[in-house]
């Protein structure tokens, strides 16, 4: 939502930097989950 924001206001560069902030945090949430169903299988 706020990335939409920053794209309305014309501050390009913050939203490519928080694009990338959103993506990183997608990819780490899915890296911890896989992580996680593994140490709970043993």
């Amino acid at each position: 939502m706020a990335v939409g924001v920053y794209a309305v206001k014309h501050l390009y560069p913050t939203t490519i930097l928080y694009t990338v902030f959103l993506v990183l945090a997608a990819l780490g949430y899915k890296e911890w989950k896989k992580a996680y169903k593994n140490l709970q299988l043993g």
